[in-house]
């Protein structure tokens, strides 16, 4: 909800007093937001500012809300469309490009329905192969501050999911070359608690998490808006960042030797964008290379990244 806030309800109508937000000026910010996002997008940013000004009526800096009112404005609505799984095909394709260890992810998705959080904060205990469920209990999140912490499911709702056969075999050969990581987080909200009711609330669990990263670490993710100014590397990922920055700030980032990744990261994006990086320089056209031979360069490319086998030369983790 804040990054909706700060990226289309503030630059749209920060030259705004709240008293000048008419039926012309909500006019003028649907068709702005149209440009921006698609109509189910806008749908919820709409929501969204009529609850901010919903907030105004009631703390008495405006007299009504404006968007409550009958006026021509209507509120931009979603297209009705229907979803379309992915083919088998699709499926095994993804599979495949991915790490042995996070080939499970794709299985959990397609066999249990989860979501991204839910996956990555489910145990080795959610699983019960003598009634064949699943329990999803909680998943793992991160703030706008990029600070993990554990909460329930989406709706605050928990559930129990039934266990394929087929996911059966796949997890516990999981299980078996993966082991589980212990992960101790706060539960509901990282925040420090500043009450006795919040630091029952958000007491630390402890969780055996089966989705871990190539260092055996949780799951980590990092917002590159963390990076200060003048560390940032030669993409928006925080894993392009300076090596000096992370291994100050997050304390657990191994050092690569030899090549500096982000010149291997531009060489395999390159590839992927159908432009390749000669000997003799600059990146020359490959409109002529046939598709196989982008294809064995994907995994030479790979090596270069991530070094031999399933330990890659630099990742974040906890």
């Amino acid at each position: 909800m804040r990054s909706r806030i700060r990226n289309h309800i503030i630059p749209l109508v920060r030259d705004h007093a709240l008293r000048e937000i008419d039926a012309s000026a909500l006019r003028a910010f649907k068709a702005a937001l149209l440009t921006r996002v698609e109509e189910s997008t806008a749908e919820l940013i709409w929501g969204q500012l009529s609850s901010l000004l919903g907030s105004a009526v009631d703390d008495q800096r405006l007299l009504r809300n404006p968007m409550k009112a009958k006026n021509s404005v209507k509120p931009p609505r979603a297209i009705d469309s229907k979803a379309k799984a992915w083919s088998r095909e699709v499926v095994d394709a993804v599979r495949a490009e991915l790490q042995d260890r996070y080939q499970i992810a794709v299985d959990l998705g397609i066999g249990l329905g989860l979501r991204q959080g839910e996956a990555f904060g489910l145990a080795e205990e959610d699983f019960d192969f003598t009634t064949g469920v699943v329990h999803i209990r909680r998943q793992l999140r991160w703030d706008i501050k990029g600070r993990p912490y554990f909460s329930l499911p989406k709706g605050r709702k928990t559930r129990e999911v039934p266990l394929p056969a087929n996911l059966v075999l796949r997890a516990r050969a999981h299980f078996r070359r993966f082991p589980s990581t212990s992960c101790t987080l706060p539960w509901r909200n990282p925040e420090t608690p500043t009450t006795a009711l919040e630091e029952r609330q958000r007491k630390p669990i402890t969780v055996e998490l089966i989705l871990t990263s190539s260092h055996g670490n949780r799951i980590c993710y990092r917002s590159p808006r963390e990076v200060p100014d003048g560390m940032q590397g030669s993409s928006s990922t925080p894993e392009h960042a300076g090596q000096r920055h992370s291994a100050t700030r997050y304390g657990h980032v191994r050092q690569v030797q030899g090549d500096r990744p982000g010149r291997a990261r531009g060489e395999h994006h390159r590839v992927l964008r159908g432009g390749r990086r000669t000997t003799a320089g600059p990146a020359a056209p490959t409109a002529g290379v046939p598709t196989e031979e982008r294809a064995r360069a994907r995994p030479a490319v790979g090596r270069a990244l991530h070094g031999a086998g399933d330990q890659p030369r630099l990742r974040y983790s906890a």
